[in-house]
């Protein structure tokens, strides 16, 4: 295999790892997509239906992620056992509001202090 074009303007060199933007994708078909407007749900405009296929992490329609209630599922049960038995404070940096994109998004730093709440305990 040689040098892959990606687009009119990017050609990635032979060996490249290429990572599709699920960020890109997510993105697409919302206006101003970085400006806060909860009136985009609302019911005059339903954007979140009309774009309902562009946030793809899990796919779409028939060939939508077999795992994603279950993913869903396990990911709230997880949630609420950390809310119910840890404190958590994030310790804020410089770096706290920068983003790495890798094939999902990350704080550029992720300093949080955990501890148990009084009278919780690992289960054994």
């Amino acid at each position: 295999h040689g040098p892959f074009q990606v687009d009119e303007n990017f050609t990635a060199p032979k060996g490249s790892l290429i990572i599709p933007s699920l960020v890109g994708a997510c993105r697409e078909g919302f206006p101003e997509p970085d400006r806060y407007d909860p009136d985009r749900m609302g019911p005059e405009r339903q954007e979140d239906r009309k774009f309902s296929k562009n946030f793809l992490p899990y796919g779409a329609g028939p060939h939508r992620c077999v795992g994603y209630n279950y993913a869903i599922i396990h990911l709230t049960i997880y949630l609420a056992l950390v809310a119910k038995n840890l404190e958590w404070e994030r310790q804020i940096t410089k770096e706290s509001h920068k983003i790495i994109y890798l094939p999902t998004l990350y704080p550029a730093d992720c300093l949080c202090k955990w501890q148990f709440r009084e009278g919780r305990t690992v289960a054994k």
